[in-house]
């Protein structure tokens, strides 16, 4: 979206001329703003999960790119979590769906509303982005996490009473990152909750 500034008409009486003039500027400024709106509503579409009401990865990516932006030119802490589903892949097809989105909903109803939640690249573990958080801020998060996953107590596995468990790890986006490869590194090894 944008502005159109007019500092000056080069006329100073309003005759047929000048009214068809700024009825041509009124309607190239009309559609300007409804094509902006247009391709803001596209675009919403395109990086949202309807299924699981996360963000895409590809959305999430262009987030983080966002927020590393801002780390290195305030003074203002963020972090990101990721969170995996332990034994995903044990479970049925049916009950990983069930599971995916249960594990979607108690993040994003965990979090605060201005946090960015997706799915990550592998099917198991979700990526959350919180603005102005730091570290104590992230294990708060963390605990709150799984706390919520505690008390849902689901149990996606067939024949057993284990329950739903995540991995989670928390890392502060610092000045020096530069990509997403620069803030995850070797993930694997660093889950830790």
């Amino acid at each position: 979206m944008g502005f159109i500034v007019i500092d000056e008409i080069s006329f100073l009486k309003f005759n047929p001329d000048a009214v068809r003039f700024l009825t041509s500027l009124s309607e190239w400024a009309s559609k300007s703003l409804d094509n902006a709106l247009s391709s803001s509503t596209l675009r919403m579409v395109d990086v949202y999960d309807k299924d699981l009401k996360v963000f895409k990865y590809e959305y999430a990516v262009r987030r983080l790119k966002e927020e590393l932006l801002n780390v290195k030119v305030s003074d203002r802490s963020s972090c990101v979590l990721l969170i995996q589903i332990k034994d995903l892949n044990q479970m049925n097809e049916e009950m990983q769906k069930k599971a995916l989105k249960a594990m979607a909903f108690v993040i994003s109803h965990t979090l605060r509303s201005g946090d960015t939640v997706a799915q990550y690249t592998e099917k198991d573990t979700f990526l959350a982005i919180l603005p102005g958080t730091d570290l104590t801020g992230a294990d708060i998060a963390i605990k709150r996490i799984l706390e919520q996953v505690k008390a849902f107590a689901f149990k996606p596995f067939e024949q057993s009473d284990k329950t739903l468990d995540v991995s989670i790890s928390s890392r502060l986006l610092e000045p020096q990152h530069e990509t997403e490869a620069d803030v995850f590194g070797e993930r694997q090894k660093t889950l830790k909750h």
